[in-house]
C-alpha cells in the first residue's frame, strides 16, 4: 500500500490526478485518522477502530495496514478495569463506582452492598443522565450523585458522599457564617458608633441648641470638639445664640422704654400697650406730664424691625424727653426738630422712615393739639352717643422731606369720649382681598367692643386683631385717652 505512485520517471503526490476526488478525500481522511481510536460504522453497527500503516514512513513506503476493532461496551469495561485503582484513590471518604453497559459488574468490585449501588446506577442510565438520592451502604448513610458518561456513553458513574461528613462540613460552614455575621455585626457597631460620634452627636448638639433658643436660654453654648463642618456649624450656631441673646437684651431695654403704669391726670386716664410679632418691634409710644396743666402722648412706627429700628426708637424717645417745656408744648416745633434728626440720618444712607404722632392735652380745659406725620388717623369715640369720628390729618413721615409743612390739629375731649391712637397692625388686612381694614369698620368694631376700663378695652381690641388669623399680622400698638370729667373751664 503506497501513498505515493510513480508515473513515468516523476513521482506524483497529488492523488486527485490519478483517482477521483471522493476517493482522494477518503484516503486523506483515513491517513488523518490513523494511529487513533475512533468510532467507525460497519454497516448498521458502530465499533471502535484503530488502524495504522506499517512499513517505512520516512521513505513514504508502507507495505501493511493494521486494523483493530472493539465492541464499544467491551472497550469501556476494559478501560474501567485498567483504571479502577484511580477510582479507589478518591480523596476522603468519598466512594466512586461505575458500571458499563448491560453488565452487572461494578468497578471496583465490592463484597456487599453492590445490589443497592447497581440499582442506583441502572436508574441513572434509564433517566436523563443525572440522579441523586440517599443510600445506605456499609452501615452508613450517603448522598449518592450519579451521572452517565459523555464520551463513555455506555457507562454510568456514582459518587457516594457520607452524610455525616457533609453535615459536619455544613455545620462548619454554618459556624463560619455565624462567625462572619458576628464579626460583621461587630464591625457595623463600631462603624455605627463612629458615625454616631461623627454625625449624630453634633446633630443632637444642634438640636439641643435649637431647643435652648426656643426656651430663651441664650447662655447655652455648643461644645466644639472637632474643626470639621459640624464644628464650623456649631461655631455659627453659638454666634447666632449670642446674637439672639443680645437681641433679647435689646428687647428688654426697648420694653423698659414703654410706660408700664396708667397715667391719671384727674381729667384723663391714659393707657397704652404694644405687642410685637418679632423680638424687636418697630412700634413705639409714650405718655408723660409736661407741666401742671399739660401732658403729652406720642406714638409712631419705624419702617422695618430689628436693632436699627430699636435704636431709632430709643433716639426719638430720648429726643422727646430731652426737649424743653416750650418745645413740648408746641407739637409742630417738636415734630420739625425730630424730622431734622431723621433727615440727617437719611442722608447717611439710613433708609428708614418714621411715622409719628404727637398729642398735647390740656387736662384743665380739655383742649388738645396734635401733629400727625404720616401716621394712622386717631379715632374719637363717644360711647354714650354711639358715634365715632376719625381725626384726619395728612403729612409726610419723619425723614421723608427736609422741610415738610407740618400743621397742628386742635380739638376738644369731653367726658365720656375716648381717643384711640394706634399703629397699622390694628388695621392690618384680615383677608386677602384688601390691604387694610377701612377706618369706618375699625371704628364700628371699637364701638362694639368698647369698655370704660382702658386696659380691658386694649386686651379686647388686641384679641379682635388676632381673631381672624389666630395671630397678629404686624406689630400692634394702642394708646387710649379716656376723658372722665367735664374738662371745660
Amino acid at each position: 500500500f503506497h501513498n505515493r505512485v510513480n508515473v513515468g520517471d516523476q513521482p506524483v503526490d497529488d492523488l486527485s490526478k490519478i483517482i477521483s476526488a471522493e476517493e482522494s478525500d477518503f484516503i486523506r481522511d483515513s491517513i488523518r485518522d490513523s494511529q487513533k481510536i475512533w468510532p467507525m460504522s460497519f454497516g448498521d453497527t458502530k465499533k471502535l477502530a484503530y488502524w495504522n500503516m506499517i512499513g517505512k514512513p520516512k521513505e513514504r513506503q508502507n507495505n501493511y495496514v493494521l486494523l483493530l476493532f472493539w465492541d464499544d461496551q467491551r472497550f469501556q469495561q476494559m478501560f474501567l478495569r485498567s483504571h479502577q485503582q484511580d477510582l479507589l484513590a478518591q480523596r476522603g471518604l468519598v466512594h466512586t463506582f461505575a458500571i458499563a453497559g448491560d453488565s452487572s459488574k461494578l468497578f471496583p468490585e465490592i463484597a456487599s452492598g453492590s445490589d443497592v449501588i447497581e440499582q442506583f446506577l441502572r436508574s441513572t442510565k434509564r433517566g436523563e443522565g443525572k440522579n441523586s438520592s440517599l443510600l445506605s451502604y456499609a452501615g452508613n448513610e450517603y448522598v449518592a450523585c450519579g451521572m452517565r458518561g459523555r464520551n463513555m456513553n455506555k457507562t454510568s458513574f456514582v459518587a457516594l458522599y457520607p452524610v455525616a461528613e457533609l453535615e459536619a462540613e455544613i455545620a462548619g460552614l454554618r459556624r463560619s457564617m455565624l462567625g462572619g455575621a458576628a464579626i460583621s455585626l461587630l464591625v457595623t457597631l463600631i462603624i455605627g458608633l463612629a458615625v454616631s460620634r461623627q454625625f449624630l452627636v453634633p446633630v443632637r448638639a444642634l438640636e439641643h441648641a435649637g431647643n435652648a433658643i426656643a426656651r430663651h436660654q441664650f447662655k447655652h453654648r455648643i461644645q466644639i470638639a472637632d474643626h470639621d463642618e459640624f464644628g464650623h456649624l456649631g461655631q455659627v450656631m453659638n454666634r447666632v445664640i449670642d446674637g439672639l441673646g443680645e437681641l433679647e437684651i435689646a428687647r428688654i431695654v426697648q420694653e423698659s422704654l414703654f410706660p408700664e403704669e396708667v397715667l391719671n391726670t384727674g381729667s384723663f386716664i391714659i393707657f397704652g400697650k404694644s405687642q410685637t410679632v418679632t423680638t424687636l418691634g418697630g412700634d413705639f409710644f409714650d405718655y408723660f406730664v409736661i407741666d401742671e396743666n399739660h401732658c403729652g402722648v406720642i406714638i409712631g412706627e419705624v419702617t422695618g424691625r430689628g436693632v436699627v429700628a430699636a435704636l431709632l426708637i430709643a433716639m426719638l424717645k430720648a429726643g422727646v424727653r430731652m426737649a424743653n417745656v416750650t418745645e413740648l408744648l408746641d407739637p409742630v416745633s417738636l415734630t420739625r426738630k425730630l424730622n431734622g434728626v431723621i433727615w440727617e440720618l437719611q442722608r447717611q444712607n439710613l433708609d428708614h422712615l418714621v411715622t409719628f404722632q404727637y398729642l398735647v392735652l390740656n387736662h384743665v380745659s380739655g383742649e388738645s393739639k396734635m401733629v400727625n406725620a404720616g401716621h394712622c388717623f386717631p379715632i374719637l369715640l363717644n360711647h354714650l352717643l354711639r358715634k365715632s369720628v376719625a381725626i384726619e390729618q395728612v403729612a409726610f413721615p419723619l425723614g421723608a422731606m427736609q422741610n415738610p409743612d407740618y400743621q397742628k390739629r386742635e380739638f376738644s375731649l369731653t367726658a365720656g369720649e375716648t381717643l384711640i391712637l394706634y399703629t397699622d397692625g390694628a388695621i392690618a388686612a384680615k383677608t386677602t382681598t384688601q390691604a387694610v381694614v377701612p377706618p369706618d369698620i375699625f371704628s364700628e368694631s371699637a364701638l362694639h367692643h368698647f369698655d370704660s376700663d382702658p386696659e380691658k378695652f386694649c386686651s379686647i381690641l388686641l384679641a379682635a386683631s388676632k381673631a381672624s388669623n389666630g395671630k397678629l399680622i404686624d406689630d400692634t400698638t394702642f394708646v387710649f385717652v379716656n376723658a372722665v370729667a367735664n374738662n371745660h373751664a
